[in-house]
């Protein structure tokens, strides 16, 4: 996966993770930041929802793992090329 995907579900996680801790903490909750391995990964799939498409795009595309089908077509039919 590429960084900026890290980073952004990463920020995302921590902040749900601290505002949910800070709720617990004010309801009496002894360790506020205990989650059950289920909780963890349904706040990582929230995350991961909140990413818009077009920074999936962008973070991928750096990275070299998006590719657009336009392009690929254009590589194999250069005459039909809009860009020839």
């Amino acid at each position: 996966m590429d960084q900026g995907v890290i980073a952004w579900l990463k920020n995302r996680v921590l902040a749900a993770r601290s505002r949910e801790a800070a709720l617990r903490l004010l309801e009496g909750d002894d360790n506020p930041y205990d989650i059950s391995p289920a909780e963890a990964l349904e706040r990582i799939c929230d995350a991961w929802e909140e990413m818009p498409p077009k920074d999936i795009k962008k973070y991928w595309g750096h990275a070299g793992l998006y590719v657009d089908r336009s392009e690929i077509v254009d590589l194999l039919n250069p005459r039909l090329s809009k860009r020839t």
